[in-house]
């Protein structure tokens, strides 16, 4: 029963990211609370059809060929368009919600991290979503070193999203909760 829920999770997310209009806008949530990035606007074909194939592997339980995939996607994206291209970026939120699902938590925070990171600079709306979905990665963290400096890093960019006037108020608790568990590391670590 749980396995069923849980494809039916991956196939509903995979047809979020893969563009399909009925499901695009929404974005589905996984068990651990962490939101599949909803895809925003309308990809060129060729996108379509390689997130699609990614998308399916997903949906099949595929997911370290989806990784891949998605792995390929991005760093194609990034190579010929750059590493902050909407498109790049949108694909490097597939990849760091695939890490998620693999259950390879550490390369999930520093993907989910990056993408913050972009948006964060840009001031785009989304980037408080993208430092939540970081910062819900980070939780899973079990090396105390890493604990400490990502999440340092998702204190920052709180900061820059609270300076910019972009921090939701409801945001708050999870600061407080990352600021106390980092203070209490790093006298440790």
């Amino acid at each position: 029963m749980i396995r069923h829920a849980r494809c039916t999770h991956r196939k509903n997310a995979a047809r979020a990211e893969a563009g399909d209009p009925a499901t695009a806008r929404a974005e589905a949530k996984d068990q651990a609370g962490v939101a599949a990035p909803a895809v925003r606007s309308a990809l060129p074909a060729d996108l379509t059809a390689r997130l699609g194939r990614v998308n399916a592997l997903a949906a099949d339980d595929r997911l370290d060929e989806a990784y891949a995939g998605a792995t390929a996607l991005r760093e194609d994206l990034t190579d010929t368009l750059g590493a902050g291209h909407p498109y790049a970026v949108e694909a490097r939120a597939v990849e760091a919600y695939l890490a998620h699902l693999r259950g390879d938590h550490r390369e999930a925070v520093v993907l989910a991290l990056a993408v913050a990171r972009i948006r964060c600079g840009a001031g785009d709306g989304r980037a408080p979503a993208d430092v939540a979905r970081a910062a819900a990665a980070w939780q899973q963290l079990d090396d105390d070193r890493a604990l400490v400096a990502h999440g340092r890093e998702l204190l920052h960019m709180w900061a820059v999203l609270e300076r910019d006037g972009l921090l939701p108020p409801g945001h708050a608790a999870l600061v407080g909760q990352v600021r106390g568990q980092v203070e209490a590391l790093e006298a440790y670590v």
